[in-house]
């Protein structure tokens, strides 16, 4: 197979700029009256960079969430413009934008490496970098990512993500010369992390992330699966960490659904609904909507509940039996799975039952499929 050359360069600029273009509408938006007017328009604290802004983002739990790292973004973004929306939906696209870019960077590893054996190194080869772009393109300008882009409050999906994939990034990279993890590239994929995190909590799931890639399409199991867990032991330190935080954070801001209210049964009608939302969205993008309301009551044994557990039991079912034909289909389904489960029901709070956000990160996987299921990445 033959190298790109420097035509090859222009992937990565091509997709930030077709993502920006596409999302270009956003930049006429406002201040919405959800959530925005709380944390921006009546919120005085986090307007500037000083050191009283700064301790307040340091110790603030606003609504729920511990975001020090989001706020400082706000706290830059009113430095440079003031309260004019412009800039803060700017901010937004820009970093979503460059998420776009990331996502073809990992792609296109991924996909070597599930041809190659298990080295991410390759991904500089003609069709593997088509690929890689148009997964990344089919992830950034899907509908469901309106909401993260678009609502300036969302700020803190887009800028976990950008810490969240740079993370793994430096992961795939402290991996292409041999199989053990280079300190420097771990290092680096920590702090990242923490960074992401800092964002929002969203990232929690990424050791197991780390562990699953590290099964399919890097085949790491030789390695010893010992060594590969303690070389995630740190990422899981950082991560439960956070979960305490924001377990704690979280009734601060908002009532936490009682499972009084919503007992084990329902929560695994939450749980099971949540699980196949998001890859039925994906596939069919109709009648989205910034609310979908958690019903007064959860009957596992009733619609849409019951169809959904029943659904997710058999299409896994399926992907297990067939992973041996398509095993990018089976990685992509559970690692939608791992990204969902901190909001899907087993901690709840608030009135929406699902969100559009909540797909930002666990939908890459699924773009991915759109490749691997054409047999551009099957093993």
């Amino acid at each position: 197979m033959t190298r790109l050359g420097r035509p090859g360069l222009l992937w990565s600029p091509l997709v930030f700029l077709i993502t920006a273009v596409v999302f270009l509408p956003a930049l006429r938006g406002e201040f919405l009256n959800w959530d925005d007017s709380v944390n921006f328009v009546a919120n005085p604290h986090y307007r500037g960079l000083g050191w009283p802004q700064i301790r307040w983002m340091l110790g603030t739990t606003l609504m729920g969430h511990y975001i020090p790292v989001t706020w400082l973004s706000f706290g830059l973004n009113y430095a440079l413009g003031g309260m004019n929306p412009w800039g803060y939906h700017l901010g937004n696209l820009l970093l979503h934008a460059a998420n776009a870019t990331l996502v073809y960077l990992i792609a296109r590893r991924l996909f070597a490496a599930a041809r190659g054996g298990g080295s991410p190194i390759g991904g500089t080869t003609g069709p593997i970098m088509v690929a890689g772009a148009f997964a990344a393109l089919v992830w950034s300008v899907h509908p469901l990512r309106v909401e993260s882009v678009a609502w300036i409050t969302e700020r803190r999906d887009v800028l976990c993500g950008l810490f969240f994939l740079l993370a793994v990034l430096a992961y795939l990279k402290g991996l292409e010369h041999g199989g053990s993890l280079r300190p420097v590239w771990q290092a680096l994929s920590l702090a990242a992390f923490a960074a992401a995190l800092l964002s929002k909590a969203a990232a929690m799931p990424l050791p197991a992330v780390l562990l699953l890639l590290d099964l399919y399409p890097l085949r790491r199991g030789g390695t010893g699966w010992k060594r590969l867990a303690i070389e995630k032991l740190p990422y899981a330190v950082l991560a439960t960490a956070t979960a305490v935080v924001a377990l704690i954070a979280l009734p601060r801001g908002a009532s936490v659904t009682s499972y009084e209210l919503y007992g084990a049964m329902a929560r695994l009608g939450m749980v099971a609904y949540s699980f196949i939302f998001y890859p039925i969205k994906f596939v069919l993008p109709v009648r989205l909507s910034p609310m979908y309301e958690l019903p007064a009551r959860v009957d596992l044994l009733s619609w849409p509940f019951l169809p959904a557990l029943l659904g997710l039991a058999g299409v896994t079912a399926a992907l297990v039996l067939g992973c041996t034909r398509w095993p990018g289909g089976l990685a992509a389904w559970i690692y939608s799975a791992l990204m969902v489960l901190p909001v899907s029901g087993v901690v709840h709070a608030g009135s929406q039952l699902v969100n559009d956000r909540y797909s930002y990160l666990s939908g890459i996987g699924f773009a991915g499929c759109c490749v691997s299921g054409g047999g551009v990445a099957r093993r």
